[in-house]
Order: structure tokens, then sequence, then C-alpha cells
């Protein structure tokens, strides 16, 4: 074990909620972006395909940083990293909603996308740490079924 508590705390559900918020939060961010295609096209009078950038990036991105992200929750802990990507999160999130323009909305979907393996692949490490063996699959599902609730 090395970040937390031992296997039985009784803490560990609400550990797996907590990613789970936080996953779901990542998708929401990314999706949120998909209806408003056609209003960022009128907005500020680009096609369609340059419209779907902000929304791209996020797949794009979580291919290359994927390992990155795994090697940072070895070295630094899955609370560490997955503190620093939320608060990373919010902080993009906010910045995104002041309107400033479509290049600063993609490069803070961009940030936002590159904090998105950071947060994603921390349930690993995290399900290893708090939980048994039996009960490693729930766990393991319930926070990935976050993701899916954030769609």
């Amino acid at each position: 074990m090395s970040d937390d508590a031992p296997n039985r705390d009784p803490r560990r559900w609400r550990v797996v909620v907590a990613f789970l918020l936080a996953a779901g939060l990542t998708q929401a961010v990314w999706l949120n972006d998909a209806p408003l295609v056609s209003f960022l096209e009128e907005r500020y009078g680009i096609s369609e395909d340059t419209a779907g950038l902000p929304i791209l990036v996020f797949p794009l991105l979580y291919v290359v940083l994927s390992i990155p992200s795994g090697l940072l929750i070895d070295r630094r802990g899955y609370r560490w990293t997955l503190r620093a990507a939320v608060v990373a999160m919010a902080v993009l999130a906010l910045a995104r909603a002041l309107d400033l323009g479509f290049v600063w909305l993609v490069l803070l979907q961009a940030g936002l996308a590159v904090v998105q393996p950071f947060v994603v692949n921390v349930i690993s490490k995290l399900v290893l740490d708090w939980f048994e063996p039996d009960e490693a699959v729930l766990a393991t599902g319930l926070g990935t079924m976050g993701m899916f609730l954030g769609m």
C-alpha cells in the first residue's frame, strides 16, 4: 500500500464515490461543447470542423498523456495527482466560462484534456490500495461508471 489506509478502511467506498464524481466531471467538461458546435460556428464565424476542435483535443491528448499520467501517479501518489488534477480542472473550467474568444476556448479545453488522464487513470492504483481482491471489480466498475454518468 503506497498512499493510504488499510484495505478494510470504512472510508473506501467514499473514496470511490469521490473518484466517480471527479471522473464524471472530466467527461462533462469534455462533452458539454458537443451540442454547441453550431452555436460556435455562428458566434465565431468558423467552419464546423474548426468548431469541433474543442471536442477533438480530448481523445488526442488522452492517448499522448496516458503513460506520463501513470508515471506521475506512481511517483507522487494518486491522492496528490487527483487533487492537483481536480484543482486544475476547476480553474480551467471557470476560465473557459469567461468567453475570451475561440482560440482561448480551444486552449482552455486543451488544458482540460491534459488533466483528464491524470484523473481517469487513478482508479487502478486507488482500487489496489483500498480494496481487497474480492471487492476490486465492484470498486473499479463503480469508479468507472462516473465517466458514463458524466456523459
